[in-house]
């Protein structure tokens, strides 16, 4: 098995986003054997994390900025994650075991047209 310093290991992992072939490639290794080096690492598994949390960070921020500009996909996409508590949500939850049938298709058709100012 090959171990790789840890100032090897963060310097791999630092602006890699996260992706473990990218940490791999800086190594000149198998993604597995960069994998379990960070494994056995505590500083490497937290650096990895932050770079995770940097691009997830990254993508909610131009999430917003597409939200701003009235992109509707990503405004449907925002409200249907973020807006859960209150009461955006294209899934049907359940508590119990009742078999409920829901037709959609209507429904969307008629927001559709009701946003495209048609009524039928």
């Amino acid at each position: 098995m090959i171990n790789y310093t840890e100032d090897e290991i963060l310097a791999a992992i630092k602006g890699s986003g996260g992706i473990m072939s990218t940490v791999a490639k800086r190594l000149n290794c198998h993604w597995t054997t960069a994998d379990r080096n960070i494994k056995i690492n505590e500083n490497a598994k937290r650096a990895m994390e932050d770079e995770n949390e940097s691009i997830l960070d990254l993508a909610e921020s131009v999430l917003i900025k597409s939200v701003r500009e009235g992109d509707m996909p990503s405004v449907f996409y925002y409200l249907n994650n973020k807006g859960k508590k209150r009461g955006y949500n294209t899934r049907l939850e359940v508590a119990d075991k009742t078999i409920v049938n829901v037709n959609f298709k209507d429904t969307i058709k008629e927001l559709l047209n009701e946003v495209n100012g048609k009524t039928e």
